[in-house]
């Protein structure tokens, strides 16, 4: 198999812009973990992202303020500014037979420590799996294109 090794920005935007077409479900409050949780927990691969506020001030980190968990089905985005790490969800960033994969996700994975402890299991960052094949360009956006 055969993989371009980076993509030019032109090419990129020359792409049909697509859309996630599943349900969106955001997660603000305590209730609403029980049920995330149940459907999560049932899926063998889940995508994996953060967003974290950013902070200008030398030697200061701001908490993940949100964190996306997904299918192709159904995306969770799960509120921790509001809620903080739930218990269950961080249960599920620790089981290794649920797969969570993203793009460079080392710094996602340690800023989520911050609200929960739990040892992380079944991690696979895409990043460093694109170098094996090749593929010099290692963000989330070129490895989409």
């Amino acid at each position: 198999m055969h993989f371009e090794k980076d993509i030019s920005k032109e090419d990129l935007n020359e792409l049909p812009l697509k859309a996630f077409e599943g349900t969106i479900e955001v997660i603000d409050s305590p209730g609403k973990v029980a049920a995330c949780v149940q459907y999560l927990s049932r899926q063998s691969v889940l995508g994996f992202d953060t967003e974290t506020k950013p902070c200008f001030s030398r030697g200061s980190k701001n908490k993940v303020a949100l964190l996306q968990l997904s299918t192709e089905e159904r995306a969770y985005l799960i509120r921790t500014c509001n809620i903080g790490l739930p218990k269950q969800i961080a249960g599920i960033l620790a089981n290794p037979k649920i797969i969570k994969t993203g793009v460079a996700i080392n710094d996602d994975v340690l800023g989520l420590q911050r609200w929960t402890q739990f040892v992380p299991a079944g991690f696979v960052d895409l990043s460093k799996y694109s170098t094996k094949f090749g593929i010099e360009a290692c963000g989330l956006k070129k490895l989409s294109g």
